[in-house]
């Protein structure tokens, strides 16, 4: 039963005005915008449930149709009630409950039209060194329409116009950019703006005001803009939106102010990163903003990797159907792969996202300046002399044909083979036994009809059995692993199992992957079981073939029976986290240091005097490079004082020895036209360790010196 103290309000339309009035609803909304409740207009009368007192400033009412019933999904707010151009009526209660409706404009109406969106997202993947462009998929792609700007201004303070106009002002004028760059993506049909950019702020004005037709010149513009009174400048800003554009890219402080939008739709990409929405959607008159936001599946949750800022990444007046083509660029991202392998094989891909297993080397050949490269894999150079560390996963894809009834599950397992040095050790075989889940999404209808988008995890193991603990081998399609979930999709690859080699001692490890039964037994199968990546060079397989068997190649990675089956799949593979070293000696100018207090070195004789620069550069297995620098007065070249390399190899007229690299430098050439100058040296040790998706940099180390010389003065 309602309380008896509710006063309800009653809208009545005037008799003349009773026609007009049907098919329209009264639609009440609260402080925030969002939507109390809606009554249709019936015999020039509409009877809500709002209490009367609420409409002393906590409630709002208007007055337009109902939507289409193609946009009856919409979550009706304030904000799309305005845009539609619906009526606000001014409040004024007769018997303290009673609205008389003055008009009722001609202007109401839902005109609608359709808008598809669509584009694709991809990202760079370096993969063996390699750049490729991927397309990625399942992600959740969220489209946003943006608030037209005559909305927003009404409601931006008068403060905050001035100061907008103050700081444009200081850029058209006095070419004073603020200190910080722009925010990335700027969205055609900006174009690309930079506060660093050659062209004049004067000519970048003259540029839009050109684009967008405009009538005013670039002067009247300016002399418009130096008006003190904001309603002014307000409507300046509406008139030349365009031309505003660039410019409030530069103050994102203000954007809280200039830009809101409400979510239309939320889709997934597709296996070739395509995305698509049909939006229906009010025709005011222009085109719709079109603002997006992007969240990926990273480890079981949903994680934002695409959120670029409104002012600079919204599509303004998109055109509908074109293309909106988005690169992103978070390391979390991996490779999608949606198809299934065809029949009964796993394809030994890669060490998380950026080696593939095949680019490791098998044998002890040596590369660049490492004497045996076994294990090892390419740095950014192309050499074979980078070991992997931290932690990463290993990736493998299982085919259409697996599980099989005699084949449901897999292991790995691994073992020491040599220490730090390359010398052997002796080591059992070890199992990894770590939780290891595999990902998926999965759709939902909400309670207001939206596909919703959701994210989960499939435990594969470990599982207990008669061996030892085993992991399951999931179905290529998801549902059948989740039947509750039928609309559940997850990437074919798998991340079967995470590698800590925080964990492990430095040095050279054998591991194995064993196809089991579900008592944990290792089946024997065809040699063809097991396919890894083509390396650069060797001949192409048939198109439908990516992969190559893994038998007969210089690497043999298959472990086989006596009647030649394939038990398992091994590779061998470096593990190293050890850091590098930096330290700068102190500088000898005539073989005397400079560590006084004061750091100067005197010189004998400024054409024959030497300076004596050493630093020392290393890592206990030499997987590093090292750069060496030193710079005059305020950033000048001091002469011949530059090098880099491996950390074995001295280059540019330095000597090494136990990798401490020392050279003497001419002090006339380190000097120039100075007779006493001040010097800073900068050495950067850097790590050639992976995780298979990027360096570790965090191995680095750097050191920095200065020391200052001068003519040594005359004997008293």
């Amino acid at each position: 039963m309602k309380p008896t103290n509710i006063n309800p309000v009653i809208i009545q339309v005037p008799k003349d005005l009773i026609a007009k009035s049907n098919g329209l609803l009264a639609w009440v909304v609260d402080r925030q915008g969002n939507l109390l409740e809606k009554q249709s207009i019936k015999n020039g009368q509409a009877k809500l449930t709002i209490d009367s007192k609420l409409l002393h400033g906590q409630a709002k009412i208007y007055i337009a149709p109902d939507l289409p019933e193609m946009m009856r999904k919409r979550k009706v707010n304030e904000r799309l009630l305005q845009r539609a151009g619906a009526y606000q009526p001014t409040i004024h209660l007769r018997n303290g409950n009673v609205i008389d409706l003055l008009q009722i404009p001609d202007i109401i109406d839902f005109p609608f039209r359709f808008c598809h969106i669509a584009g694709t997202v991809s990202k760079n993947f370096i993969i063996d060194g390699i750049s490729q462009v991927l397309p990625v998929c399942n992600l959740r792609v969220h489209i946003c329409e943006v608030d037209r700007l005559e909305l927003i201004l009404p409601k931006i303070p008068d403060w905050e116009i001035i100061d907008i106009r103050d700081r444009i002002l200081d850029i058209i004028v006095h070419e004073k950019f603020p200190p910080f760059p722009i925010p990335d993506p700027i969205p055609d049909p900006i174009g690309p703006v930079s506060t660093r950019t050659a062209r004049s702020a004067n000519a970048l004005l003259t540029n839009r005001l050109q684009a967008q037709k405009q009538s005013i010149t670039q002067d009247q513009f300016i002399l418009s803009l130096t008006n003190n009174s904001a309603a002014n400048i307000r409507k300046l800003m509406l008139n030349n939106f365009q031309v505003f554009l660039p410019y409030l890219c530069l103050f994102p402080r203000r954007w809280p102010f200039l830009y809101h939008c409400d979510e239309i739709a939320t889709v997934q990409t597709d296996c070739y990163g395509r995305f698509e929405h049909l939006y229906f959607y009010l025709d005011s008159g222009d085109q719709p903003d079109i603002y997006i936001w992007i969240e990926a599946n990273i480890n079981g949750s949903w994680e934002t990797v695409y959120k670029p800022a409104k002012a600079c990444g919204t599509h303004w007046n998109y055109p509908c159907g074109t293309e909106i083509n988005i690169s992103i660029h978070d390391n979390r991202v991996q490779p999608c792969e949606c198809a299934p392998l065809p029949g009964q094989v796993v394809w030994m891909k890669r060490v998380n996202n950026g080696v593939s297993i095949r680019n490791i080397q098998q044998n002890t050949a040596a590369s660049a300046h490492i004497v045996n490269a076994v294990g090892l894999t390419q740095n950014d150079q192309g050499h074979y002399v980078s070991p992997f560390g931290n932690s990463f996963p290993f990736v493998v894809q299982f085919g259409s044909g697996l599980p099989s009834a005699g084949v449901t599950h897999y292991r790995w397992k691994y073992r020491q083979i040599k220490n730090a040095n390359l010398s052997n050790v002796s080591d059992t075989e070890h199992h990894f036994e770590g939780a290891v889940y595999k990902g998926y999404t999965y759709e939902r209808i909400n309670s207001d009809g939206d596909t919703v988008f959701y994210t989960g995890s499939f435990k594969l193991g470990p599982e207990p059995s008669p061996n030892g603990n085993i992991f399951r081998i999931p179905h290529a399609e998801a549902s059948i692993d989740i039947p509750t979930e039928p609309t559940a999709e997850w990437n074919q690859d798998t991340y079967s199992v995470n590698v800590d080699s925080l964990s492990l001692n430095d040095g050279l490890y054998e591991f194995i992957f064993e196809l089991l039964d579900a008592s944990g037994n290792v089946v024997p199968l065809d040699k063809d079981i097991f396919v890894v990546d083509k390396k650069i060079g060797e001949l192409s397989n048939p198109p439908d073939a990516p992969t190559i068997t893994a038998f007969g190649r210089p690497e043999n990675y298959l472990l086989l029976n006596g009647a030649n089956k394939a038990i398992g799949f091994r590779f061998a593979m470096r593990i190293d986290n050890d850091h590098c070293h930096a330290e700068i000696n102190d500088a000898l100018v005539d073989g005397s240091p400079t560590e006084n207090l004061c750091g100067f070195g005197q010189y004998k004789n400024k054409d024959s005097s030497k300076v004596t620069l050493g630093f020392i550069a290393s890592h206990p297995q030499n997987f590093a490079t090292y750069s060496f620098n030193v710079v005059k007065g305020n950033g000048h070249s001091a002469g011949p004082t530059d090098t880099d390399g491996y950390v074995t190899q001295a280059h540019d007229g330095y000597s090494v020895a136990s990798n401490v690299f020392t050279k003497n430098v001419d002090v006339s050439a380190m000097l120039g036209i100075c007779d006493k100058a001040a010097f800073a040296e900068n050495l950067y040790v850097r790590a050639t360790h992976t995780n298979g998706n990027r360096r570790l940099e965090e191995y680095d180390r750097s050191d920095t010196a200065a020391f200052a010389i001068e003519p040594k003065p005359p004997a008293p």
